[in-house]
């Protein structure tokens, strides 16, 4: 937790604002790609097209500490 406070300290607000267009952008390339990533892997190892896409835009989302809480729920 303490590593994201930090980074959210130093974020520069204005920058992001004022490049708001290529934030979205990188934002949404970022997810297409990894939607695109899992649900191949997903097809790779057996599931159907929609499991496959479902599987993708379910963990696309994720992050390190969505793959935590994942492991402290088991």
């Amino acid at each position: 937790g303490l590593f994201f406070v930090t980074i959210g300290m130093k974020l520069d607000l204005a920058l992001v604002f004022n490049n708001l267009l290529w934030v979205a952008a990188a934002l949404l390339l970022l997810l297409v790609l990894k939607i695109t990533l899992i649900a191949a892997l997903s097809r790779l190892f057996g599931s159907d097209f929609g499991a496959a896409l479902r599987t993708g835009l379910d963990l696309a989302q994720g992050g390190e500490h969505r793959q935590s809480l994942g492991i402290a729920a088991h």
